[in-house]
């Protein structure tokens, strides 16, 4: 048996080694995706929001762990390059009803939708001027009140009369 390990553990440190970082981000894209769907949020949507929503740790992360290898150069500049990433999130993002209220995280919650795609883009294009879905910017302005409109403006809008249900439902808006 001892001769077995050996062998797995020249196995794990020529595999860990042969990863480069190009390879480290085409293995991430497997959870981050998963992740999305889980969450019900676009495909589109960027991969630190579904990581911070779901509140978990990078595949990188899971696979070294589990099977035991050890950081390279390239898996640590990897996982500092995410966590960069994640830092520049709209930290607003940390205070809206997904972030705040767990609820939404049990099993078959009819809503989940609802949370996280107010999290994930803040449902803006469904009342800023600026028709269709965008990165807002300084020139979005508010269907509802005129004022400007930011990402998470709906949360807050105080003219608002609809529900956050209304807006993230596509039949709506057809």
């Amino acid at each position: 048996m001892a001769q077995i390990n050996n062998i797995i553990n020249k196995y794990k440190a020529k595999y860990s080694n042969h990863l480069t970082y190009s390879n480290l981000k085409r293995l991430e894209r497997v959870k981050a995706a998963y992740l999305k769907r889980m969450l019900c949020i676009s495909k589109c949507t960027q991969s630190r929001i579904a990581y911070i929503l779901a509140d978990t740790t990078y595949f990188i992360e899971d696979m070294m762990a589990t099977h035991s290898l050890v950081p390279t150069p390239q898996s640590i500049r990897f996982l500092e390059d995410r966590r960069q990433k994640a830092k520049d999130i709209n930290h607003r993002l940390l205070s809206t009803p997904a972030m705040t209220n767990s609820e939404w995280k049990k099993a078959n919650y009819h809503l989940r939708h609802l949370y996280t795609r107010v999290a994930a883009h803040g449902l803006h294009h469904r009342i800023c001027l600026t028709k269709g879905y965008h990165s807002p910017s300084n020139g979005c302005q508010c269907t509802i009140n005129g004022g400007p409109c930011d990402t998470y403006h709906i949360i807050e809008c105080k003219e608002r009369t609809l529900t956050l249900f209304h807006y993230a439902n596509d039949a709506n808006f057809t």
